[in-house]
């Protein structure tokens, strides 16, 4: 898909954007899900010995890939000062891999990289946008499932799959959210969120079935998580003091998750949410701005002034909304917050709801849903279970396994 608009795109780069009747200089940024960024650069998929597209550290210790991780660092090494990925490896690694094809790529790991293709696009690696959507939906599955292997991990066996069976239901009926199909049977973005500030309703599970030391690093994970949330998901320049907040409170959570619980790996996400997005959100201010969502809103802004920004290409007609948006002035939230009307307070604030009051649910007659949509939910709420408990059993039967293996070697 991308590549019909490799030339347009190299253009706009290379020219600028004319406005005003001065040429401004244009910045790309490469933004969606990880997958998609290692393929856009010509990088090995995330489970290469290289995962990460923006630094060089290696996956985990390795005995084959010594040189590696005394060179580069390991991701499992929290306090390890990454190595930044540098463009001109990109346009080298291109060029060797057009003209030399395969024998480029087979010339060892410490020359590619784990760049093993030519790159579609070349892009600043800081410049690659750590996607709000995909870390929020990402980490706090990771946040439940946690759950699941703290009790595991304390022996509890019939608390495994109650535990696991009841939050799904619990955080339907107490927090309105349940997985979807569209996002693999997991929560959407907006939901993510939802849970982050209802964790009492995921930690109230815990009193009496494990530790109390547990049950403290547990909750406060998600009190971390939650505070950290809302700033990347945010579509505005965010102050310096909060961006210093966030970046410290990542390196925090992921400290304390890597501290307290020693099965868990260092993910890609959580590596991209302790090493770069504090980074990225420092160095421009915003990663709402630039995530995934944010350009579809601008895709559908142009699709519906398609005649106003019709150019002969799609990324001319791109250019042709910049132009106009950049004419129009610095708009900033703060625009809107000013001209949106303001609905009176009644002194006092409003009345509570009463027992027979019909604003409340229970008081409400009739069903939200038919019975198959009903039956559809529930459904979907176990299977999200089943597969959650299943996920932290293998987990924590490997995590069994690798510390049996240390312990005799």
């Amino acid at each position: 898909m991308l590549r019909p608009h490799r030339a347009a795109v190299q253009d706009l780069l290379r020219r600028g954007v004319i406005i005003g009747g001065q040429r401004r200089a244009a910045r790309i940024f490469l933004t969606r899900d990880n997958l998609f960024m290692t393929t856009v650069i010509g990088h090995k998929v995330p489970d290469g010995s290289l995962p990460c597209p923006t630094c060089l550290e290696s996956k985990l210790p390795d005995k084959a890939h010594l040189a590696l991780d005394l060179a580069f660092g390991s991701k499992k090494d929290l306090c390890c000062t990454h190595r930044p990925r540098h463009s001109s490896h990109l346009v080298e690694m291109g060029a060797a891999l057009t003209t030399g094809g395969r024998a480029a790529a087979d010339s060892g790991l410490s020359v590619h990289l784990s760049i093993e293709r030519p790159p579609l696009v070349i892009v600043d690696p800081r410049q690659m946008v750590p996607s709000p959507v995909h870390l929020t939906i990402g980490i706090t599955r990771r946040i439940l499932r946690l759950g699941v292997e703290i009790l595991i991990a304390d022996r509890s066996p019939l608390a495994w799959w109650l535990f696991a069976d009841a939050l799904a239901e619990d955080l339907c009926q107490e927090a309105g959210v349940h997985p979807v199909p569209h996002h693999g049977g997991n929560f959407i973005g907006r939901h993510s969120g939802t849970i982050a500030r209802r964790r009492d309703i995921v930690c109230s599970g815990f009193h009496g079935r494990v530790s109390s030391t547990r049950v403290s690093a547990y909750t406060r994970a998600w009190e971390l998580w939650s505070g950290l949330v809302p700033t990347p998901n945010r579509a505005a320049y965010i102050p310096r003091d909060e961006q210093q907040r966030f970046a410290s409170d990542a390196k925090t959570f992921a400290g304390l998750i890597h501290r307290e619980f020693p099965w868990v790996n260092v993910s890609p996400k959580l590596h991209i949410l302790l090493c770069h997005a504090g980074e990225f959100l420092c160095r421009f201010g915003s990663i709402g701005l630039y995530g995934e969502q944010t350009v579809e809103a601008w895709h559908g802004h142009i699709n519906q002034n398609a005649a106003q920004f019709s150019a002969e290409t799609e990324v001319q007609a791109c250019v042709c909304a910049l132009r106009a948006a950049a004419l129009a002035g610095a708009a900033t939230d703060a625009v809107p917050r000013v001209r949106s009307p303001i609905r009176k307070r009644k002194p006092g604030g409003s009345r509570p709801a009463l027992l027979g009051d019909r604003r409340r649910k229970e008081n409400k007659g009739g069903v939200r849903h038919c019975r198959a949509t009903t039956d559809k939910g529930a459904k979907e709420r176990r299977a999200w279970a089943k597969a959650l408990f299943f996920e932290a059993l293998d987990r924590m039967e490997n995590w069994e396994e690798r510390k049996s293996v240390d312990a005799a070697g």
